[in-house]
């Protein structure tokens, strides 16, 4: 490469850097100090399991079978049914299109709208407390606290705030009469200081999910370009030093001379954090989901019908012999009909409506089911009673044991499948376990030998974000002064 290439290269390598952190220097920063908080506190969410331990036990055995209560126009539609209390009744609760609807498990009736009144009893009856309520108002549309799509069909809410509990406040779905938010004012504070910047979570962007995909994808992929620009010009402008082998850096200011020496350090870091952080938001659909296909879901369950030709009553009974479920779900396997119990512990239990047996899949019916839908051979089956390196939460949120299943076929694919649940959990091709670790791995350091050995991984985590902190620290002071001599400069 000849010298005026060469120096033109560098020129257009460092104009890059230096614009692209004029404008993005500032918003690393804020991900990286956000990120320290989302070690330890996620947006929050109402869990599934803290649902399951606050609502309602049923307190029946016997109700109507669904066809005598789903409407029969909606009976090949319904995407998923479920039986729980309400109002001290049991409902039967099902979809169609996303939208929820609910009628009476005892005699069919339909469930009228949650008033205010009720809203407040049913905050009350959640966490077995006589609060007193603060606040009672509408809630008409998504806000900061209920900004996921899958709010939508729930809405109108019910917003209760309860007094003299930190601003704790509940969101009543006026149409099912479900909790589906929970959090108090020190959840807020968090959200503010960790997922709500981190992820660009402002309620006017997010609900606009296409929108916020894109803005996001973007300020991803400037933020690389700031980052691999800055490594390189870090690489550059190495000066060794024989004697002083530390010293390599030429800056004599202090700001300049700190924010070479910690981008060269940490820049690699920096670089596969914001790669990885690109690669979550699945750019171009390239990772496909980790759920069966529509086709081998429709095969995994069979006959959808076959739930709605059961006895006029069904007996759930023996769903009830090791204590009373909070709620049970409706579904096929294979073509039969099958009624899945939650407990309050997580747990959960399946038995076939068509038989009245309990049942949990065992080796020999996981592989007769996955042949239906995937004819290769099975390299290696197991059951799980830990995680893996695919199958995990930082949280502890996924249900053990599962059975792990290695497929033979050209994308190795394994599937983990819940015994107890009769469900496939997760589906892995060779273009998810990429995905897996270059989001995932990268980006979270969720590497089995760190987070199964905490707190090894908090310690590694924090060394490294307090590099990737003092690179953005850095580069903030240096776009700082740099704005204050472009001022001086135009006010002159």
């Amino acid at each position: 490469m000849n010298k005026k290439l060469k120096k033109t290269l560098t020129k257009v390598i460092l104009v890059t850097h230096q614009y692209t952190g004029f404008f993005f220097s500032l918003l690393f920063l804020i991900w990286f100090l956000s990120g320290f908080v989302l070690m330890y506190k996620d947006f929050p969410y109402l869990q599934e399991d803290e649902r399951l331990s606050k609502i309602s036990p049923l307190s029946v055995q016997q109700v109507l079978a669904p066809q005598y209560v789903v409407p029969a126009e909606d009976i090949g539609s319904v995407e998923s049914l479920k039986l729980l209390m309400l109002r001290d009744r049991p409902i039967y609760q099902w979809e169609v299109d996303g939208v929820p609807y609910q009628a009476h498990a005892d005699d069919g009736t339909e469930v009228s709208k949650v008033s205010k009144e009720e809203a407040e009893e049913i905050v009350r009856a959640f966490d077995q407390k006589d609060y007193q309520v603060a606040q009672n108002e509408s809630s008409l549309e998504m806000d900061q606290w209920t900004v996921r799509t899958r709010f939508v069909p729930y809405l109108p809410f019910h917003k209760i705030t309860v007094a003299d509990h930190q601003g704790l406040t509940f969101y009543v779905s006026s149409q099912t009469g479900e909790v589906m938010q929970r959090l108090d004012n020190v959840d807020k504070m968090w959200a503010w200081l960790g997922a709500i910047p981190h992820w660009i979570y402002f309620r006017d962007l997010r609900v606009d999910t296409p929108l916020w995909r894109v803005v996001v994808i973007y300020l991803s992929g400037f933020g690389i370009l700031m980052s691999v620009s800055g490594l390189v010009m870090g690489i550059i402008r190495l000066k060794y030093r024989k004697k002083q082998p530390l010293k390599f850096s030429p800056y004599k200011k202090f700001w300049f001379k700190w924010h070479h020496y910690t981008g060269f350090v940490f820049g690699l870091i920096v670089c596969t954090w914001i790669i990885s952080g690109y690669f979550s938001m699945n750019p171009s659909s390239w990772s496909p989901s980790t759920s069966l296909s529509s086709e081998e879901a429709a095969i995994w369950k069979g006959d959808r019908r076959s739930l709605f030709m059961t006895d006029s009553l069904l007996d759930l009974s023996l769903l009830y012999k090791k204590e009373v479920p909070k709620e049970i779900k409706f579904d096929h396997l294979d073509a039969r009909p099958i009624a899945v119990a939650q407990y309050g512990d997580r747990s959960t239990q399946s038995m076939y409506l068509d038989s009245l047996q309990l049942f949990t899949l065992g080796e020999q019916e996981v592989r007769q089911l996955i042949r239906k839908f995937n004819s290769s051979e099975v390299k290696d089956i197991s059951l799980l009673n830990q995680y893996d390196a695919y199958y995990y939460s930082k949280w502890n949120r996924k249900n053990l044991p599962v059975w792990r299943v290695s497929m033979q076929d050209d994308q190795q694919t394994l599937y983990y499948i819940d015994p107890n649940k009769a469900s496939v959990e997760m589906k892995y091709i060779k273009l998810n376990r990429f995905s897996r670790w270059i989001y995932q791995g990268l980006h979270s350091l969720d590497f089995p030998a760190l987070l199964q050995r905490r707190p090894l991984w908090d310690i590694v985590v924090i060394i490294l974000m307090l590099g990737g902190t003092a690179v953005s620290i850095t580069g903030v002071v240096l776009t700082w002064k740099w704005l204050k001599r472009s001022f001086r400069k135009a006010t002159r």
